[in-house]
C-alpha cells in the first residue's frame, strides 16, 4: 500500500516540476544536477534520505577547474560543505560506517526546448570510481525507450522534491523521511535505479582514496556521465571528454568528490574521459595508485 500511495503522489508531484519554489525550500530546477544520499543497514533502507541541489548541469559540463569546490563551479551555492546535513541525517559516522550510499542524477525534462545546450530528455547519471566499486561498468548504448524511461523517472524525482523544506544551515539540502513521496528509496529499490537497471550509487567509506591524484583524500568519488536523446540543439562538447556527445552513449563530464568533512568538489579526470568515446562497449575505470 505504501508503494502504491507513494507512486501516486510522485506522479502528481512530478507534474509540478516547473512550479515556483517556496521560501526556504529546495527546488530542483529543470536542467539541474542533484546529489542524493540514503542509508542501508541489514539490507533495509533507513528512514532518512538527503537530497542536495548542485544547480545547472551545464556549469559542471563546462567546468575546466581541477579540484574546485561546487560553490566555485556554481557561485549560486552558498556552501559547498554538507557535513552538517549528512550528520543530521545519518549520524556522525556517515563517512566511514559503510552504510551510506550516494549518487548523482539530473537532466532536462521532456518538452519543446532544451536547457543550456542540453536537449529535451537529456539525463545525467553517476557511477562509482574504481577505488570504491572495482569493475563498475556503465551501459555503453541506451535505446530510445531506455532513455525515455530514465529521463521520465528523473523528472518525476525532481518534481517530487519541489518545495521541500531546506535543512537548517544549508539552503541547498533537504532531509526527507522515506515515508515522504520525495524520498530516493522509491527510485533505487529492487535494483531499478531510475529504470536504468544499473547501480549508479557508491557506498561511502568502502575504500577511501588514501593517496589519490596530487595527494587528495576523499571518502567518495563519482564519475558523472551525460546521455543526450538528440543532437538537435545540443552542445556536443564537454570540457573533459574527447570527441562529441552521441545519442545514447555516455559522455564523461567530470568527477564529484566528497571528503570526510563533507566538502563537495569537482575533480575532472581527463584520462577517464577517453572511456567516453562512441563505440566503447564497457567503461572500466582505472584504479588510482595507492
Amino acid at each position: 500500500m505504501k508503494s502504491v500511495i507513494k507512486s501516486s503522489l510522485l506522479a502528481i508531484a512530478g507534474a509540478g516540476l516547473f512550479a515556483l519554489p517556496a521560501s526556504g525550500a529546495v527546488s530542483l530546477e529543470n536542467g539541474s544536477l542533484a546529489v542524493a544520499f540514503y542509508q542501508v543497514i541489514g539490507g533495509v533502507v533507513q528512514n532518512n534520505t538527503l537530497v542536495v541541489d548542485l544547480g545547472q548541469a551545464s556549469l559542471y559540463r563546462e567546468n575546466t577547474g581541477y579540484n574546485v569546490s561546487v560553490s566555485t563551479v556554481n557561485p549560486g551555492i552558498a556552501n559547498s560543505n554538507i557535513g552538517g546535513a549528512l550528520s543530521n541525517a545519518f549520524g556522525s559516522t556517515w563517512a566511514d560506517s559503510g552504510t551510506v550510499r550516494w549518487m548523482v542524477v539530473g537532466g532536462v525534462a521532456a518538452g519543446p526546448t532544451g536547457v543550456s545546450g542540453d536537449p529535451s530528455r537529456t539525463s545525467y547519471l553517476s557511477t562509482g570510481v574504481s577505488d570504491f566499486n572495482v569493475g563498475t561498468t556503465f551501459p555503453s548504448d541506451l535505446s530510445s525507450s531506455n532513455r525515455s524511461q530514465v529521463s521520465g523517472q528523473i523528472t518525476q524525482f525532481f518534481g517530487s522534491v519541489q518545495n521541500e523544506t531546506a535543512t537548517v544551515g544549508n539552503a541547498d539540502a533537504a532531509q526527507l523521511p522515506i515515508s515522504d513521496a520525495s524520498s530516493i528509496d522509491e527510485f533505487v529499490t529492487g535494483g531499478g535505479y531510475f529504470t536504468l537497471g544499473h547501480d549508479i550509487t557508491q557506498t561511502l567509506g568502502a575504500g577511501t582514496i588514501a593517496n589519490g591524484p596530487h595527494g587528495l583524500v576523499f571518502e567518495g568519488a563519482l564519475d558523472i556521465y551525460r546521455l543526450i536523446n538528440t543532437t538537435t540543439g545540443a552542445d556536443l562538447t564537454a570540457s573533459y571528454s574527447n570527441g562529441n556527445a552521441a545519442v545514447g552513449s555516455p559522455q564523461y563530464i567530470g568527477t564529484l568528490a566528497l571528503d570526510s568533512l563533507g566538502n563537495l568538489s569537482v575533480i575532472p579526470e581527463p584520462s577517464a574521459a577517453l572511456l567516453g568515446l562512441l563505440g566503447v562497449v564497457t567503461f572500466f575505470h582505472r584504479r588510482r595508485s595507492a
